[in-house]
């Protein structure tokens, strides 16, 4: 197995397919359809992709678009369930906080279920804080570029 790293590549449908084959569709009830939620990620977000040969097994998915507050917004990391414990999510991670330094933005946001207790730690791990709960959602921040 050969991972490899891109941007902005995959598909609306590849991205829908990966939504759901990492188990995660059940999250976008809220944002509507798998489908239309992976349009919205082609047109607006910049998507960090981990492909295995012709596969798409990992995402994260971010907005950095905000030119005012120079924030970016973590909206979704997901993992094919056959490539968890492999250092996909930390490798995806360390993309995006590297993108977001290289466009001097000053903060990476996201929120998480309090409950999955694996994508806490991970962010912890990467210098994410809690800023504040509302349960069920723990909203996180890491700053970026600290003089």
């Amino acid at each position: 197995m050969m991972i490899t790293y891109k941007l902005n590549t995959a598909s609306k449908d590849e991205l829908s397919r990966h939504i759901i084959q990492s188990n995660v569709d059940h999250m976008i009830e809220v944002r509507g359809e798998t489908r239309q939620y992976a349009q919205k990620l082609v047109q607006y977000a910049m998507r960090f992709e981990a492909w295995d040969r012709n596969a798409l097994v990992g995402l994260v998915a971010a907005y950095v678009n905000d030119l005012i507050k120079r924030e970016s917004y973590i909206t979704l990391l997901c993992v094919n369930p056959l490539y968890t414990n492999q250092k996909v999510a930390s490798n995806l991670l360390t993309h995006v906080v590297d993108y977001v330094k290289k466009m001097n933005f000053v903060k990476i946001n996201l929120k998480v279920n309090q409950n999955n207790k694996i994508a806490l730690k991970l962010y912890q791990n990467f210098g994410f804080v809690p800023i504040k709960t509302v349960t069920p959602k723990i909203f996180m921040s890491k700053p970026i570029n600290e003089k």
